[in-house]
């Protein structure tokens, strides 16, 4: 087991692994104890009784732990008063055995499993109130080993023991064991936020509210049928054993027993249980405790009965406690605490206490049947198939889980406006009474866009607001509606020259009038004027086209700004010149409004005058929605332009965002090629967002699965590089050297901006490569402050990534490292060599760099050093491209 503890860890793990120890050691001398009194002094077949018993009481002790749970404040406190109490009753159990009669050890054999119960539930919500599930990978499975050392004393002091005592004073010891427990809790640090007393609701936290939960029913059915089976092979076990060997050698032999299995479950804990929770995570990790029994129920069946029942027993106590319970117990990390607190009483009493109810029942009604130990062998096959698919079932909703935790904390929620039914247009006529303008203008707007404008009264033309009748005269003209035209006569001469402009382009449309035009002409308002004139040359291009040169060169940005506004409604190349003098203005409004009019009026002609524009943030998207007009060519335009070196850096960063307005297919292809043959760092990280938003938009898209995993190692290569080289400088930074240059703090601060830059690239190419998760969240989530989003941010990581991509991820986000253990174990996990570089040697590799910035700075330290560049030292394998 490879610990990685940090001082954040040590003292919660301290106190976990020396608090289970305790109480394992009084646990398994009480069990020697009971399972020899139980055995010598009852026949086996009493045995479901007792299991019935157990998870009857625990049933009721979980209605009185919620009442307890509620008044006290400090869930320490309890614990400590749990194990107290404990103590106390097993002490009178001690004392009173031999005046309680033939059934006394039945009652001792209900109370050690009962007190366990409680005792568990309470150690481990208070163990998850002081761990994120990054700590708990890290610590459960050590403090899971204190558990399993604790078994391993407790048996190895009770063997000791019952060489000169017998059984019963095992029970005394244990008292005095548990009387010492009771005083660990209080060493406990719960960190910032953990709850200091549950808030428990009544009507949500039960059987039914639980079963209402997708995720934590699934839970309920991992632990409920885990409990039937093992009570099954309990029960196989102790039956076996009780009809083979003599009642004078059931206690030695239950203690040797133990004694032996906890010495081997510490090895296993020790050995392989951490690397194995960490490195398969808890749902695979889990599974490995049914899939070994059912290789050991298949062996009871068609191999030597005793043998094979010690086997499954064997099977049980190595894994329950060690990897398993600690696999468990990470299925409630996803949690929130007050969830958590709620669930896990539940779960774990009637989880554990229903399944041994059940399998008790099923027990007693295969005895009735007659089948012998190795027909419970052929039993045992449902529930541990059951158990499996259970386990595997809880895996999609364990990842959501994060991903829900993420989306709550690493963006804003917004609303979307939903698509309106079109056979219910019909009582948008009421929004046009509407008081608020906004809804007037929506219904005039669906109208429109659904081609029902004759449901549309024409007296919404006297509506007060200008933006109403503006709207609705475009409307009226646009689906050739005359209903309009004496209206709009009228509306010639309201007091609004927008209104005016409006009214005369309208009536335009339907039915030009030359003589109104040039009386507009010459008596009119800027923007009526323009409309005028606009409107001339649409029926007359060349009648006026002298007055629009003049007028586009040297009128008053109000004028030209007119112009652009009474152009947007009309077609025709004659207009081609005239807006592409006026999108090259000085005055914001106007390009704002000849973009509009390109929109409008879709020409290939505008493409060179657009492109520069995707650079200037105030036009970016006018100018994304003009090209977008202009289809086909704007595509290839844009193409052309993003592999054009010439092409300025700010705007090239804003074409992959613009290609994908286009087809999703084509646009992809587009993107994908330059991915390849892109040198430009912030560019290519672009083309990768860019391809993200695109699926995100019109759904799985084909990437060539091949080119996108070469970016991925590239970028995790190049991530590593930098690390090494990030090393190499704080470091010598540190030891104090002085290179003859004030910039080594920069050069730090580059590396870094690269090497986060370089990682956020390789996860944008990992959410291409998985388009169901949302990579964008899992950034911000590991670039959060909150531990609780960093923890699920690396639980996606784990769960969607697999082989040495994961390991390499993971090393390289894993903050809680030092700088120089990432690199080397990111090195490690791509298969590089791990040494690290000599400052100069750093220095001289970084001159070689594809980034300028880099070079610059890397170029004075090594003149400081009296150095010249020299071929860079080869830390990756041949044939990896360089990138920026």
């Amino acid at each position: 087991m490879r610990l990685s503890i940090r001082p954040e860890d040590r003292r919660n793990l301290t106190v976990g692994f020396v608090g289970l120890l305790v109480i394992m050691v009084a646990h398994i001398m009480m069990e020697t104890a009971r399972d020899a009194l139980f055995l010598t002094s009852l026949p086996a077949t009493q045995l479901p009784w007792a299991y019935l018993a157990i998870a009857l009481l625990a049933i009721v002790e979980l209605k009185i732990h919620e009442h307890v749970m509620r008044r006290v404040r400090d869930r320490r406190q309890l614990l400590s008063l749990t194990l107290l109490t404990g103590s106390l009753i097993t002490v009178g159990f001690w004392a009173w055995i031999e005046d309680l009669g033939l059934w006394a050890p039945f009652g001792f054999y209900v109370w050690t499993g009962l007190l366990i119960t409680i005792v568990l539930i309470q150690y481990w919500l208070l163990l998850d109130d002081a761990v994120t599930v990054t700590q708990a990978k890290r610590i459960f499975p050590a403090i899971a080993a204190g558990g399993v050392t604790g078994a391993m004393l407790g048996a190895f002091a009770a063997e000791r023991l019952l060489r000169f005592f017998a059984p019963i004073d095992l029970v005394i010891v244990a008292a005095v064991v548990l009387a010492f427990a009771s005083a660990t809790p209080f060493l406990w640090r719960i960190g910032v936020g953990a709850p200091s007393a549950p808030n428990y609701d009544r009507e949500t936290a039960s059987v039914g509210w639980l079963l209402g939960d997708s995720y934590l029913s699934r839970i309920l059915s991992v632990v409920l049928l885990g409990t039937i089976t093992l009570t099954i092979v309990d029960y196989v076990f102790k039956s076996t054993v009780a009809s083979q060997i003599p009642a004078e050698g059931l206690a030695p032999f239950f203690a040797r027993f133990y004694l032996g299995l906890n010495s081997v479950a510490l090895v296993i804990q020790i050995v392989g249980a951490g690397w194995l929770l960490r490195g398969f995570g808890a749902h695979r990790s889990s599974a490995l405790l049914p899939a070994m029994l059912m290789g050991g129920a298949l062996g009871l069946v068609l191999g030597n009965v005793m043998v094979f029942a010690i086997a499954l027993k064997a099977f049980d106590g190595t894994l329950r406690h060690t990897l398993y319970r600690g696999a468990v117990e990470v299925l409630y990390l996803p949690l929130d605490s007050e969830r958590r607190e709620r669930a896990k009483g539940i779960i774990d009493v009637f989880g554990h206490r229903v399944g041994q109810a059940l399998a008790s029942v099923l027990i007693m009604a295969l005895v009735g049947l007659g089948l012998t130990s190795r027909q419970f062998g052929l039993a045992l096959f449902i529930p541990i198939a059951l158990w499996l698919m259970s386990i595997f079932g809880t895996r999609q909703r364990y990842i959501e889980q994060f991903r829900s935790r993420l989306r709550q904390g690493a963006i804003d929620t917004t609303l979307e406006l939903e698509a309106l039914d079109l056979h219910s247009l019909e009582t948008l006529l009421t929004a046009l009474n509407s008081e608020r303008d906004e809804e007037v203008l929506a219904a005039v707007e669906v109208f429109s866009t659904h081609g029902r404008e004759d449901l549309v009264p024409v007296l919404v033309l006297y509506h007060p607001a200008k933006a109403v009748r503006i709207r609705a005269l475009e409307a009226f003209s646009e689906a050739g509606d005359r209903r309009f035209v004496p209206i709009a006569h009228r509306m010639l001469n309201d007091d609004d020259p927008d209104v005016r402009a409006a009214a005369l382009r309208a009536l335009t449309a339907v039915d030009p009038d030359q003589a109104l035009l040039e009386e507009k002409l010459d008596t009119e308002a800027s923007i009526v004027r323009a409309t005028a004139l606009i409107g001339l040359l649409s029926i007359n291009p060349t009648s006026k086209a002298d007055q629009l040169v003049e007028w586009v060169k040297s009128g008053s940005a109000r004028t030209r700004r007119s112009l652009a506004q009474a152009i947007r409604h009309e077609q025709g190349a004659v207009f081609h010149e005239a807006l592409t003098e006026l999108v090259q203005s000085d005055d914001i409004d106007v390009r704002l409004e000849t973009l509009a009019a390109m929109a409008h009026n879709p020409d290939p002609r505008y493409l060179p005058h657009l492109l520069p524009l995707l650079g200037v943030s105030e036009l970016r998207e006018p100018a994304r929605q003009a090209m977008e007009a202009i289809g086909s060519p704007a595509l290839a335009y844009l193409d052309d332009a993003l592999g054009h070196r010439a092409t300025d850096r700010k705007v090239r960063r804003r074409i992959p965002n613009t290609i994908i307005r286009f087809d999703a297919t084509e646009g992809a292809e587009i993107l994908m090629r330059h991915l390849v043959s892109e040198s430009d760092a912030r560019v290519r990280l672009q083309i990768v967002r860019a391809l993200g938003r695109l699926q995100s938009r019109h759904g799985p898209v084909h990437l060539d699965p091949q080119i996108l995993g070469e970016q991925l190692r590239e970028n995790l290569g190049r991530a590593v590089r930098l690390a090494t080289w990030r090393v190499a400088v704080e470091r010598h930074s540190t030891e104090g050297h002085e290179s003859g240059v004030d910039d080594s703090e920069l050069l730090g601060v580059a590396l870094a901006d690269k090497e986060r830059a370089c990682l956020e690239r390789a996860l944008s190419i990992v959410g291409l490569q998985h388009p169901s998760e949302n990579f964008a969240l899992v950034w911000r989530g590991l670039r959060s402050d909150d531990k609780g989003l960093r923890a699920a941010s690396i639980e996606v990581i784990e769960a969607t990534l697999s082989g040495a991509t994961r390991d390499a991820v993971l090393a390289l986000v894993d903050h809680g490292e030092t700088p120089e253990r990432r690199a080397r174990l990111a090195a490690l996990a791509l298969g590089q060599p791990s040494s690290l570089l000599s400052y100069a040697d750093a220095v001289l590799a970084m001159t070689k760099d594809s980034s300028e910035v880099i070079r610059s700075i890397a170029a004075h330290h090594a003149a400081a050093l009296g150095v010249s560049p020299a071929p860079e030292p080869r830390i990756f394998p041949k044939g990896v491209p360089e990138i920026a």
